[in-house]
């Protein structure tokens, strides 16, 4: 009954904020009180501003539902923001971290490109040693190949390979890596099996894979969307694989030269058989053109964290239930003005109510009345009434006496030699497939047919038609030129 909402909480009910000196740093503590409505989705949004983009935002769980949690409960989330559901008491709390790790060296050869296997400029048969490509190798410091496409090569300026790209040189050393890709595809792919042998990884330790990225051409579309990539054998000999990091669109590298591209990975096992990579996630033969140099993975030997800041979200879910109900009636304009659930309505409209339920829970109740617009019926003397068709609209009838139909009652006219009593309508259907409905009324009182059929003043025929009634009576139903409508009765003899 009550719909789930998603609330951010960025402005608190209730805060302070507290100044702790954290070695040389000066850290701040946040404290936010949260009153959201039981089962709510709520954002926790970190409120750290330092400017320093090389943080982590830690998030761990306190306490929950009255149980403290000794040590804190690591989440999984790594954002300045998570979304929680307010179930029940809880407390989160955010550390923002700057961490400075120590790492080993780099665990794979030749991820600088310094290494040609002996190979010279302009050599086109002897490939880059330990690692492999997706995309065919062109060459060392080749120019203006006839054939750019789907290839990579090894290059001192991005322009002398091709005269459109920019003079990029490497990032550091002699060689870096170029690519003119047209399709995706691993650009650069190491493994332990290419040579690598300490290309391994334990479970639990922490690895930094990095590359640095330039773009060789301001005026590329599509721009080449790189992602690191890592694949390893389980302990039951099973190949596994993750997409690491974020995506990077090297658009971002526009006109800025080389940029660094950095993640940390926790080995979720052991595994002396591994392979990483660099993924170009664009299957385009326009664009898609990048440079690679001075990749490295290595693995962490220590983490050394200074808390720059901590937010503390305390949750208290409070009951404020609320529901909406709509109820909807159609009434016929001649029942107007109209009693419903005690309201007076004098025309169609919603009439908004609140009431609150056994719980507690406040209900809003809309009550909408709608108001139809019947065919006019016509009554003459005290035992006819009829509806006008002077177009023909109407190809079959049936009348009713109190909300129930009459048997045989199916002509344009309804005659009741005992009498009209009660309320009638009736229900016409269309040459179109449609039907039309009159609005119920009673006849005792017949003056307002006299008003509809005035006076005996000389007008233009238009149509008449009559109806054998019995044995010995007739209903002449005749039509004028000015839309005016007269029923007479006549006895046979």
């Amino acid at each position: 009954m009550y719909a789930k909402r998603i609330v951010q909480f960025r402005h608190l009910f209730g805060f302070f904020i507290i100044w702790l000196c954290v070695g040389n740093v000066l850290a701040s503590v946040q404290k936010k009180v949260l009153t959201p409505c039981q089962d709510d989705e709520v954002d926790l949004i970190t409120t750290y501003a330092g400017g320093n983009s090389d943080v982590e935002y830690h998030w761990y769980l306190v306490e929950y539902n009255g149980e403290k949690f000794n040590p804190f409960k690591a989440l999984s989330e790594f954002g300045s923001q998570i979304t929680v559901t307010a179930d029940a008491d809880a407390l989160y709390i955010c550390e923002i971290v700057s961490p400075q790790r120590t790492t080993s060296q780099n665990l794979m050869k030749n991820g600088d490109f310094e290494d040609t296997n002996g190979a010279t400029d302009g050599n086109t048969n002897i490939n880059p040693p330990y690692f492999t490509s997706s995309y065919r190798f062109a060459g060392w410091a080749v120019a203006q190949p006839s054939d750019y496409e789907n290839r990579y090569t090894m290059s001192h300026n991005a322009q002398y390979y091709y005269n459109g790209f920019l003079p990029i040189t490497p990032h550091g050393g002699k060689w870096f890596a170029l690519f003119d890709a047209s399709t995706n595809g691993f650009a650069w792919k190491a493994s332990t099996t290419d040579n690598n042998p300490d290309l391994k990884i334990e479970q639990g330790k922490e690895y930094v894979f990095s590359y640095w990225v330039a773009n060789p051409n301001n005026n590329d579309n599509p721009t080449a969307r790189l992602q690191f990539y890592i694949e390893y054998k389980d302990a039951q000999n099973n190949t596994k694989s993750d997409n690491i990091g974020t995506i990077y669109d090297i658009k971002k590298a526009k006109n800025k030269g080389w940029v660094q591209q950095t993640v940390v990975w926790t080995a979720p096992v052991t595994s002396n058989e591994v392979a990483i990579a660099v993924k170009d996630l664009v299957n385009s033969s326009e664009g898609n053109d990048f440079c690679l140099d001075d990749i490295i993975f290595q693995a962490t030997t220590s983490v050394a964290q200074t808390v720059l800041h901590t937010d503390t979200f305390e949750i208290s879910p409070q009951i404020c239930c609320s529901d909406s109900i709509v109820e909807s009636l159609t009434i016929c304009s001649n029942e107007l003005p109209y009693t419903w659930h005690n309201i007076l309505f004098t025309a169609a409209a919603d009439s908004v109510r609140e009431k609150k339920d056994s719980s507690g829970c406040l209900i809003r109740y809309t009550y909408r009345l709608t108001v139809r617009q019947g065919v006019e019926m016509y009554g003459k003397w005290s035992d006819v009434i009829f509806v006008r068709n002077t177009d023909s609209l109407y190809t079959a009838y049936q009348w009713y006496q109190n909300g129930q139909p009459i048997d045989g009652a199916t002509e344009q006219f309804y005659h009741d030699p005992n009498g009209l009593t009660g309320h009638y309508h009736c229900v016409m259907q269309t040459r179109n497939g449609g039907s039309e409905e009159t609005c119920p009324a009673a006849f005792q009182d017949l003056d307002r047919s006299a008003e509809h059929n005035p006076g005996d003043a000389p007008k233009q025929l238009v149509a008449q038609r009559t109806y054998n009634v019995g044995t010995h009576l007739q209903i002449i139903v005749s039509v004028f030129e000015d839309n005016s409508t007269t029923a007479e009765k006549y006895w046979k003899e």
